[in-house]
């Protein structure tokens, strides 16, 4: 199994959200299971996509980074609503990684 940290970010505190923080976690649990990873660590955000300063991703990004350990997201948009964002994220993992699990409805 290989470790993994996960992160959960949601824009507005709504409950039955299709991005939920229950609905993501459920959907990054399901990919982890599924593809060989095993989450040791869990960081979240209730703020916009279009704040890049956010903690838990600040913190998720430091561990991968030292540790190595991949980032796991239900979409690339979790990490941000930004494409410059994104772009620098996903160039800053380059030796670490970012996987996104794509399932939209997870029973």
């Amino acid at each position: 199994m290989i470790e993994a940290i996960a992160y959960y970010r949601k824009s507005q505190d709504k409950r039955g959200q299709d991005n939920s923080l229950e609905a993501q976690e459920k959907a990054v649990s399901k990919f982890a299971k599924a593809n060989g990873f095993t989450i040791t660590d869990t960081f979240q955000d209730i703020a916009s996509g279009l704040k890049d300063d956010r903690q838990g991703l600040l913190l998720a990004s430091r561990l991968s980074l030292k540790t190595g350990k991949p980032i796991l997201v239900r979409r690339i948009d979790r990490l941000g609503r930004k494409a410059s964002t994104i772009m620098t994220m996903l160039m800053l993992f380059k030796w670490a990684s970012c996987r996104c699990s794509q399932q939209k409805n997870v029973s």
